[in-house]
């Protein structure tokens, strides 16, 4: 069970949950209408080890994401592409 501690070290009340992040195991499902390169791409992507990796995504890659600012202007995690690259983090 999740006791929320992680966000304690932040200077916040302990949060069970940030969020759920089903997005890309959705795309990759077999199911999905995804392209097959696409769901490749996510497969391959390594991810990280720790939460403490998590905040180099706001700079740099982190575990192949990066984390830029949406059309919306809010942060997105995204794959880091030659795409993703040009966004200003």
């Amino acid at each position: 069970m999740c006791e929320g501690s992680w966000s304690v070290k932040f200077g916040y009340q302990p949060m069970p949950y940030d969020a759920i992040l089903i997005a890309s195991r959705v795309m990759v499902a077999k199911e999905a209408n995804t392209s097959l390169e696409a769901k490749q791409l996510l497969v391959n992507t390594p991810g990280i080890e720790n939460e403490e990796e998590w905040e180099n995504s706001y700079h740099t890659s982190a575990g192949g994401i990066v984390t830029v600012k949406s059309e919306l202007g809010e942060p997105i995690h995204k794959v880091l592409t030659r795409g993703t690259a040009s966004f200003d983090f």
